[in-house]
Formats: C-alpha cells, sequence, structure tokens
C-alpha cells in the first residue's frame, strides 16, 4: 500500500512539473525532453485551418469561445500559457491552437 502511494505521488509530480508548451507571438516554442527548444512557425494555412477546428471543439467544450480578435497577441500569449495544460492539448495541438489565434489576434 505505501508503495502504491508513493508511485502515485511521483506521477503526479512528475506530471505537474512537465514543462509542456509556451507560446509567443512570433513563433511557437515547444520543449521536449530533453529541454531543449524548437521554432515552429506560427503562420501557415494548414496550421491556422486545423487549429481553428481545435479551438472550437476542445476549447468551446468547458467554456464560452473567445472572440480571437478581442486579444492582442500578447494577451493571447498568457490566455494559452494557462489553458493548454488545462485542455491537454499535445504539443501539435497547441502549435495548431497557436497558430490560429494568433493569426487572428488583434493587431
Amino acid at each position: 500500500m505505501k508503495t502504491a502511494i508513493t508511485l502515485s505521488i511521483i506521477a503526479v509530480l512528475v506530471f505537474a512539473c512537465h514543462r509542456k508548451t509556451v507560446a509567443s507571438s512570433d513563433s511557437i516554442i515547444i520543449s521536449n525532453k530533453n529541454n531543449t527548444e524548437t521554432k515552429a512557425p506560427t503562420s501557415s494555412p494548414e496550421l491556422t485551418s486545423a487549429g481553428q477546428s481545435i479551438y472550437t471543439n476542445r476549447c468551446g467544450r468547458c467554456h464560452g469561445l473567445k472572440k480571437t480578435e478581442n486579444y492582442t497577441s500578447q494577451q493571447w500569449d498568457n490566455i494559452l500559457t494557462t489553458m493548454i495544460p488545462k485542455a491537454r492539448l499535445n504539443e501539435e495541438e497547441a502549435k495548431k491552437v497557436t497558430a490560429y489565434v494568433m493569426e487572428h489576434s488583434k493587431k
């Protein structure tokens, strides 16, 4: 029983401390298991189209959707930093949603 509790605590700590994605208005920085970062372009038609679908289906599932044009890219950075882990988006989904909201953010 002690072993199961200890393993559960370790699993929670590992999951809670794992950095998934940090969005930037110029690029998406994805941290991998080796703590190296790679940059990906934020705007391409494929990314933004897929991002809109994910944004509508995953983000709209828990709350009303924010109008992307009501927020600046810097405001979206803060929103996405909080919401991507809560929505449990994987790296690819995070990249697509970030591309979509940044493309349509307030200029």
